[in-house]
Protein backbone atom coordinates (compact mmCIF):
# COMPACT_ATOMS: atom_id res chain seq x y z
CA UNK A 1 0.00 0.00 0.00
CA UNK A 2 1.55 3.56 -0.91
CA UNK A 3 0.93 6.13 1.63
CA UNK A 4 -1.89 7.75 -1.21
CA UNK A 5 -3.61 4.76 -0.48
CA UNK A 6 -4.09 5.70 3.38
CA UNK A 7 -6.38 9.27 4.39
CA UNK A 8 -4.88 10.65 7.11
CA UNK A 9 -7.70 12.68 7.74
CA UNK A 10 -9.12 12.13 11.27
CA UNK A 11 -12.70 12.38 9.97
CA UNK A 12 -12.47 8.92 8.73
CA UNK A 13 -12.75 6.26 11.23
CA UNK A 14 -11.83 3.44 8.90
CA UNK A 15 -9.06 2.13 6.82
CA UNK A 16 -9.22 3.06 2.87
CA UNK A 17 -8.25 0.29 0.36
CA UNK A 18 -7.44 0.80 -3.04
CA UNK A 19 -8.96 -1.90 -5.48
CA UNK A 20 -5.94 -4.35 -5.41
CA UNK A 21 -5.89 -4.92 -1.66
CA UNK A 22 -9.99 -4.79 -1.59
CA UNK A 23 -9.82 -7.60 -4.11
CA UNK A 24 -7.41 -9.80 -1.65
CA UNK A 25 -9.30 -8.97 1.64
CA UNK A 26 -12.88 -9.24 -0.19
CA UNK A 27 -11.86 -12.31 -2.09
CA UNK A 28 -12.90 -15.44 -0.29
CA UNK A 29 -16.69 -13.20 0.22
CA UNK A 30 -16.43 -13.19 -3.75
CA UNK A 31 -15.67 -16.59 -3.80
CA UNK A 32 -18.18 -17.79 -1.67
CA UNK A 33 -20.69 -15.82 -4.05
CA UNK A 34 -19.85 -17.27 -6.50
CA UNK A 35 -19.90 -21.13 -5.92
CA UNK A 36 -23.12 -20.21 -4.23
CA UNK A 37 -24.42 -18.64 -7.72
CA UNK A 38 -22.88 -21.78 -10.00
CA UNK A 39 -24.78 -23.86 -7.63
CA UNK A 40 -28.10 -21.80 -7.94
CA UNK A 41 -27.26 -21.85 -11.81
CA UNK A 42 -26.79 -26.48 -11.63
CA UNK A 43 -29.91 -26.74 -10.29
CA UNK A 44 -31.60 -28.71 -12.84
CA UNK A 45 -31.06 -31.70 -11.97
CA UNK A 46 -34.25 -32.72 -9.53
CA UNK A 47 -32.93 -35.07 -7.09
CA UNK A 48 -30.10 -33.25 -6.03
CA UNK A 49 -32.87 -29.49 -5.21
CA UNK A 50 -32.47 -30.32 -1.71
CA UNK A 51 -28.91 -30.80 -1.11
CA UNK A 52 -27.91 -28.15 -3.51
CA UNK A 53 -30.18 -25.36 -1.83
CA UNK A 54 -28.82 -26.13 1.51
CA UNK A 55 -25.38 -25.25 -0.23
CA UNK A 56 -26.56 -21.92 -1.48
CA UNK A 57 -27.80 -20.95 1.85
CA UNK A 58 -24.43 -21.94 3.62
CA UNK A 59 -22.40 -20.26 0.56
CA UNK A 60 -24.36 -17.12 0.95
CA UNK A 61 -24.70 -17.65 5.23
CA UNK A 62 -20.60 -17.86 4.79
CA UNK A 63 -20.41 -14.81 2.50
CA UNK A 64 -22.50 -12.36 4.82
CA UNK A 65 -20.30 -13.32 7.79
CA UNK A 66 -17.44 -13.19 6.41
CA UNK A 67 -18.23 -9.85 4.69
CA UNK A 68 -19.24 -8.22 8.31
CA UNK A 69 -15.79 -9.82 9.96
CA UNK A 70 -13.55 -8.39 7.05
CA UNK A 71 -14.93 -4.92 7.37
CA UNK A 72 -14.71 -4.89 11.53
CA UNK A 73 -10.90 -4.97 10.55
CA UNK A 74 -10.81 -1.88 8.73
CA UNK A 75 -12.22 0.04 11.78
CA UNK A 76 -10.48 2.73 13.84
CA UNK A 77 -9.84 2.37 17.86
CA UNK A 78 -10.66 5.62 19.40
CA UNK A 79 -8.35 6.51 22.50
CA UNK A 80 -9.49 9.32 24.11
CA UNK A 81 -5.77 11.35 25.61
CA UNK A 82 -4.88 14.63 26.08
CA UNK A 83 -1.34 14.25 25.52
CA UNK A 84 0.96 16.31 22.69
CA UNK A 85 2.53 15.58 19.17
CA UNK A 86 5.54 14.36 21.22
CA UNK A 87 4.02 12.33 23.85
CA UNK A 88 2.29 10.52 21.32
CA UNK A 89 5.12 9.91 18.91
CA UNK A 90 7.11 8.39 22.31
CA UNK A 91 4.57 5.95 22.83
CA UNK A 92 4.72 5.21 19.53
CA UNK A 93 8.42 4.85 19.32
CA UNK A 94 8.36 2.70 22.94
CA UNK A 95 5.84 0.14 20.90
CA UNK A 96 7.51 -0.09 18.05
CA UNK A 97 10.75 -1.02 19.69
CA UNK A 98 8.97 -3.90 22.06
CA UNK A 99 6.70 -5.22 19.07
CA UNK A 100 9.64 -4.56 16.65
CA UNK A 101 7.74 -2.24 14.52
CA UNK A 102 9.27 -0.50 11.61
CA UNK A 103 8.15 3.13 10.54
CA UNK A 104 7.43 3.46 7.15
CA UNK A 105 5.29 6.74 6.96
CA UNK A 106 5.13 9.50 9.70
CA UNK A 107 3.58 12.51 8.83
CA UNK A 108 2.56 15.69 11.51
CA UNK A 109 -0.26 13.70 12.78
CA UNK A 110 0.24 9.89 11.61
CA UNK A 111 2.15 7.14 11.27
CA UNK A 112 2.60 4.22 9.71
CA UNK A 113 4.70 1.12 10.59
CA UNK A 114 4.65 -2.41 9.83
CA UNK A 115 6.13 -5.25 11.23
CA UNK A 116 7.14 -8.32 9.55
CA UNK A 117 6.48 -12.36 10.41
CA UNK A 118 9.98 -13.18 9.91
CA UNK A 119 11.33 -15.85 7.60
CA UNK A 120 8.79 -18.39 7.19
CA UNK A 121 7.27 -18.99 3.39
CA UNK A 122 3.87 -17.45 4.68
CA UNK A 123 4.46 -15.34 7.32
CA UNK A 124 2.39 -12.29 8.34
CA UNK A 125 3.03 -9.54 8.28
CA UNK A 126 1.16 -6.24 9.79
CA UNK A 127 0.18 -2.43 8.61
CA UNK A 128 0.09 -0.44 12.02
CA UNK A 129 -1.85 2.98 11.14
CA UNK A 130 -2.04 5.28 14.09
CA UNK A 131 -3.88 8.87 13.64
CA UNK A 132 -4.26 11.49 16.07
CA UNK A 133 -4.69 15.30 17.27
CA UNK A 134 -4.12 16.49 20.70
CA UNK A 135 -7.58 15.20 21.64
CA UNK A 136 -8.08 11.48 20.33
CA UNK A 137 -5.99 8.73 19.22
CA UNK A 138 -7.04 6.19 16.57
CA UNK A 139 -4.99 3.13 16.08
CA UNK A 140 -5.81 0.03 13.18
CA UNK A 141 -3.87 -2.96 12.70
CA UNK A 142 -4.26 -5.12 10.05
CA UNK A 143 -3.06 -7.98 8.03
CA UNK A 144 -0.81 -6.22 5.47
CA UNK A 145 -3.04 -4.96 2.86
CA UNK A 146 0.27 -5.68 0.05
CA UNK A 147 0.51 -9.49 0.71
CA UNK A 148 -2.50 -11.89 0.58
CA UNK A 149 -2.73 -13.04 4.45
CA UNK A 150 -5.88 -11.78 5.57
CA UNK A 151 -5.79 -12.82 9.45
CA UNK A 152 -2.91 -13.46 11.96
CA UNK A 153 -4.54 -14.99 15.74
CA UNK A 154 -4.41 -12.34 17.55
CA UNK A 155 -1.25 -10.42 16.39
CA UNK A 156 -3.28 -7.45 15.29
CA UNK A 157 -5.47 -7.23 19.04
CA UNK A 158 -1.55 -7.16 20.21
CA UNK A 159 -0.37 -4.56 18.26
CA UNK A 160 -3.33 -2.24 19.62
CA UNK A 161 -3.44 -3.28 23.18
CA UNK A 162 0.62 -2.80 23.77
CA UNK A 163 0.22 0.66 22.01
CA UNK A 164 -3.06 1.62 24.16
CA UNK A 165 -0.93 0.82 27.44
CA UNK A 166 1.69 2.56 26.66
CA UNK A 167 -0.11 5.21 26.11
CA UNK A 168 -1.78 5.05 29.35
CA UNK A 169 1.74 5.20 30.35
CA UNK A 170 1.88 8.33 28.98
CA UNK A 171 -0.59 9.64 30.30
CA UNK A 172 0.32 8.66 33.98
CA UNK A 173 3.81 10.36 33.21
CA UNK A 174 1.93 13.57 32.29
CA UNK A 175 -0.42 13.66 34.85
CA UNK A 176 1.01 11.79 37.73
CA UNK A 177 -2.16 9.20 38.00
CA UNK A 178 -1.73 5.59 37.84
CA UNK A 179 -4.32 2.97 36.05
Amino acid sequence: MVKSDINKNMSYKTILLNFKNKLTYYGIVYYSLVISALFMIGKSVDSLQDNILALELTGLTLATFILVSQNKKFKFKAIHADLTTREINSAIHITAKELKWYLIDVGQNYTIAKREGGSFPFSWEEQITIKFNNKEILVNSLCNPDSTMVTIFGKNKKNIKTFERNIKKQLATVHDVSF
